[in-house]
């Protein structure tokens, strides 16, 4: 493995981007003082993983960013964003097919940046990774931060000086033993964590056996609960649907009682409105009774006028009926007494011959005017009789008017007692459309009523279902849990088992030796007899 390139940008005084090409050996890198060679052993240090900013000869971490640089005349440089640092290495194939560094490619290019902001990125070929990653890949191959091939001003003499312990460091690095103790530390570690874990399960195992009997009991309980509370939820499902089945039997009956109130309150308008249309043709009919009764009434006044009229010429007639009786009883007083004294002349002719012919003149003149009274007495008797007959007419005709009135009155009387049934029959309909339109409002009523209970059962039920939906959930959670710390338990017994297996074979490779050369191995038992440490 060889290194083949070195680049900075922006990293302490290489502010812009340098490579460093090492394609042939290289003995050093010179330069005047100040020129910025110990940056490049900075660089490579920082790149590999150097947390220590007084290691890399600054105060802060912040310190290997270009902090730009004074210039007259405006030419100086402004300070950079960030610090970038990337090693390219050869990774040749070996003789046996693999490759020193673990990366199946012919160059591996470690880089690593800083910027500003304090955020920090590592990068293996040019994909982000961890500082862990980098060191892991450069173990056992004398790269690194406190390696062998990177030695400083002043560790030569540290070198020298080092105790047995100091330099044993070093010759295990370069034997390729480094890797192994790393392994083995960090199996070390796996194992203190696995032992404490471990004994976080055995607590975890005893807690959970703990709870495990108070949640069998639990669970004992929750089947118990969920049996009952099943068996319950089915009777209220049950309860709940047989009042279902009620209440929409009700609704139902309410429904069709709604429908025939319905129904008797379209038969009562039909019949208000069919009673109102014939209280309106009977007022009609009564408007024109009236006017008849009027008409009849007047004609009635003009019949009784004519009556009294009629009266009053009939009583005049018979008064002069009664002087013309008068006058023919006088007048046949005036023929007997003339008859008398015809008799007394006929006895007497012989004294009275002279006033024979005036008496027989008067009695002609009396006779005729007798003929006359008595053709003005029979005139006045037709008269009379046709008085009597136009009397007789009127009182007819008033009796009919009588009779034409009191079959008004009837009417009248009629409609009045329609109109009043009328009436009554419309105060009867507004109650039974009162009483109907009460009947609906207390079905809808009860039909809310009877919704509300529904949706509040349906509620209940929804609500009991989902307790028993969590009684459920909570007993597969326990169940899931009990089987997921079992299988916790079983993991980190196998696992344990892994590493104690794993820190036995390392172990024996460590005895072996393993994978160390056998010049190597040479070196070590000579090392160990010289210094048994």
């Amino acid at each position: 493995m060889r290194l083949k390139k070195l680049i900075l940008h922006g990293f302490k005084s290489f502010a812009d981007r340098t490579e460093f090409l090492f394609d042939s050996p290289i003995t050093g890198i010179v330069g005047p003082n100040g020129c910025g060679k110990s940056n490049v052993v900075d660089g490579f240090k920082w790149v590999l993983g150097e947390q220590s900013a007084k290691s890399l000869r600054g105060d802060a971490m912040m310190d290997v960013i270009f902090n730009g640089s004074a210039g007259g005349s405006g030419g100086g440089r402004k300070p950079a964003g960030m610090a970038e640092v990337t090693l390219v290495f050869d990774n040749p194939l070996r003789a046996d097919g693999t490759r020193l560094l673990a990366l199946d490619v012919d160059e591996v290019a470690v880089g690593r940046r800083l910027f500003r902001d304090g955020v920090s990125e590592y990068q293996i070929n040019h994909h982000p990774s961890r500082l862990k990653d980098i060191r892991e890949l450069f173990l056992d191959t004398g790269v690194g931060v406190d390696a062998y091939s990177v030695i400083e001003q002043g560790r030569v003499a540290a070198l020298l000086e080092a105790n047995p312990e100091e330099r044993r460091l070093i010759f295990e690095e370069a034997a390729g033993i480094s890797k192994f103790k790393v392994k083995k530390k960090e199996s070390q570690r796996k194992l203190d964590r696995v032992d404490q874990n471990l004994l976080r399960v055995t607590d975890i195992v005893d807690e959970v056996e703990k709870q495990l009997r108070g949640v069998k009991i639990q669970a004992g309980k929750a089947r118990t609960y969920q049996e009952h509370n099943t068996r319950l939820s089915e009777l209220r499902l049950a309860y709940a649907l047989q009042e279902y089945h009620t209440q929409n039997a009700q609704q139902i009956e309410l429904q069709q009682q709604q429908e025939d109130a319905q129904f008797r309150l379209d038969d009562a308008a039909g019949d208000l409105a069919k009673a109102t249309s014939s209280l309106a043709e009977r007022r009609e009919r009564l408007e024109s009774l009236q006017q008849s009764r009027q008409r009849v009434e007047y004609e009635l006044v003009q019949a009784r006028a004519a009556m009294q009229s009629a009266t009053q010429r009939q009583q005049y007639a018979e008064q002069q009926l009664e002087q013309m009786a008068e006058q023919s009883a006088a007048a046949e007083r005036d023929r007997l007494a003339t008859e008398n004294k015809l008799d007394e002349v006929t006895t007497g002719l012989s004294t009275e011959a002279e006033s024979l012919s005036r008496l027989t003149a008067e009695f002609e003149a009396h006779t005729r005017q007798i003929e006359q009274r008595q053709g003005a007495f029979r005139d006045g008797q037709l008269k009379l009789n046709q008085f009597n007959q136009q009397v007789e007419e009127d009182k007819a005709a008033v009796l009919d008017l009588m009779r034409k009135l009191a079959s008004v009155n009837s009417r009248i009387a009629s409609i009045e007692i329609e109109r009043k049934n009328i009436a009554a029959q419309q105060a009867r309909i507004g109650e039974r459309r009162r009483i109907v339109v009460e009947e609906s409002e207390a079905i809808a009523n009860r039909k809310a009523e009877l919704q509300q209970q529904v949706d509040a059962a349906a509620a209940t039920i929804a609500q009991r279902q989902s307790e028993m939906d969590g009684c459920r959930e909570r007993s597969k959670e326990l169940g899931q849990r009990i089987a997921a710390i079992s299988e916790q338990l079983g993991t980190a017994k196998e696992h344990r088992s892994g590493l104690l297996s794993r820190q036995k074979l390392l172990k024996d490779l460590e005895a072996r030796r393993e994978g160390v050369s056998e010049g190597v191995k040479a070196v070590l038992r000579l090392r160990e007899q010289k210094f048994p440490f």
